[in-house]
């Protein structure tokens, strides 16, 4: 493959590939063998589909007929079907149209459930049976209700658990339909399914797990938030042009696009996310010190990362202390963090009494009804650590806290010991 395709399109040639490497456990120079003949040499056919996910059917190469083709006709029973049917029935599954094309049809969608539903032997009934039914059976068929029922949650829970490609794809299409009436309940429902899907496939060994990050990716971020990020986007931010068209290079280049498709394909601003609120002393010293902040934090994920990577291999962690002494420095330089972070945003309720007099209730009043509803449901502005490591961290680096006493010989430190290690004396 001489161009760099869509990322659905590469992951389909990798499902495709190590599927049929799981089927009998053949090395690449033995598929190379049981395509081409036993005198083939070193072909290396198999090998460049690994090291790029280059596509199987790019072009007739034995007898007019493509690797695809080859390799579904191997091993075939009286039934006309082998062991390798399921990996080509994977390759050509709608799944792969539905998270490479933005611009799928609503009615397209429709019609893919229909197909599924016919093949199956199945129904789905339209909303004017349904009031036929009620009219003149039962209103109160359990199978029948519309909405968030026990039918449907059932439906979805055998989707899931069938845990195919082309069952993924019923219901990527349930979901697009789900969305675009605006059921959102359905919505959700749906896209639980669609993970639980994905994850029994992996589970069952159905899904490669050399590729399932991107599958899962492509899903995340195609189906369930409707953000495509494309390959021209890559190569307009790749710091690396391709200076010539060697395989080599072509494989790097796959390499850098497929990681940065997984950095970047769920990736959001973030706007929506979180509500409308005034500024706090919180807000405010955050705006002031953005920059230095981001910065601080920079230094503060390599200290975790190098410090995960110095466990492991035992490089010595020297990194660590300096860039944990770089982020102290950063954060020493500030004004000081304001105080009582963790106050309310509203206002607490006037405390009711215990001897209510029903003619002087505050909940009689307008104002007294909407504090009492907010006492059950205020939120407050708390700190996002994401994890301990990071809390014990910024407790130690900007509170001054003493460093903890070492770990015990052979025994792996808390990433709190991270600042004892950077010997930041404020």
């Amino acid at each position: 493959m001489r161009s760099l395709d869509d990322i659905a399109v590469r992951t389909k040639n990798g499902f495709w590939y190590y599927q049929v490497r799981q089927i009998e456990h053949l090395s690449d120079a033995a598929l190379d063998r049981k395509v081409f003949g036993k005198d083939c040499g070193r072909r290396r056919y198999f090998e460049g589909i690994r090291r790029s996910w280059s596509s199987p059917k790019a072009r007739s190469v034995v007898g007019g007929m493509t690797v695809l083709k080859v390799v579904d006709g191997w091993d075939r029973g009286n039934n006309g079907s082998g062991p390798y049917a399921e990996a080509t029935k994977n390759f050509k599954s709608t799944f792969w149209k539905f998270v490479s094309d933005p611009t799928v049809p609503l009615d397209e969608y429709i019609e893919h459930v229909e197909k599924y539903v016919r093949s199956n032997d199945l129904v789905r009934l339209r909303r004017q049976d349904l009031r036929l039914y009620e009219s003149f059976l039962s209103a109160y068929e359990p199978a029948l209700q519309c909405g968030d029922t026990p039918a449907y949650l059932a439906m979805l829970h055998n989707l899931a658990m069938i845990g195919t490609l082309d069952a993924l794809s019923v219901l990527i299409a349930i979901f697009r339909e789900a969305m675009a009436r605006g059921s959102l309940d359905q919505a959700i429902a749906i896209r639980e399914a669609i993970r639980l899907g994905m994850f029994e496939m992996l589970v069952t060994g159905r899904m490669p797990p050399e590729v399932a990050t991107c599958v899962m990716a492509l899903v995340e971020s195609r189906v369930l938030a409707n953000h495509w990020v494309s390959v021209d986007e890559w190569k307009s931010s790749d710091q690396k042009a391709i200076k010539n068209r060697s395989s080599a290079e072509r494989k790097r280049a796959f390499d850098r696009y497929r990681l940065w498709f997984i950095a970047h394909a769920t990736t959001r601003n973030g706007y929506g996310d979180t509500p409308f609120v005034i500024r706090t002393d919180g807000i405010l010293w955050l705006e002031r010190n953005r920059d230095a902040l981001v910065a601080a934090r920079k230094f503060m994920d390599m200290a975790i990362a190098d410090q995960i990577h110095d466990n492991i291999y035992g490089t010595g962690g020297e990194q660590v202390s300096k860039h944990l002494a770089e982020a102290a420095r950063i954060l020493q330089e500030l004004s000081p963090r304001p105080t009582d972070l963790q106050a309310c945003y509203y206002d607490p309720p006037p405390p009711l009494s215990a001897e209510l007099d029903q003619e002087h209730d505050p909940r009689d009043t307008r104002e007294g009804r909407l504090a009492a509803l907010l006492a059950f449901s205020r939120p407050r502005f708390l700190r996002d650590l994401q994890s301990s490591e990071y809390a014990d961290m910024l407790d130690r680096i900007l509170n001054a806290a003493p460093p903890p006493p070492a770990n015990p010989p052979g025994q792996s430190g808390e990433m709190g010991s991270l600042t004892a290690r950077a010997g930041v004396t404020p």
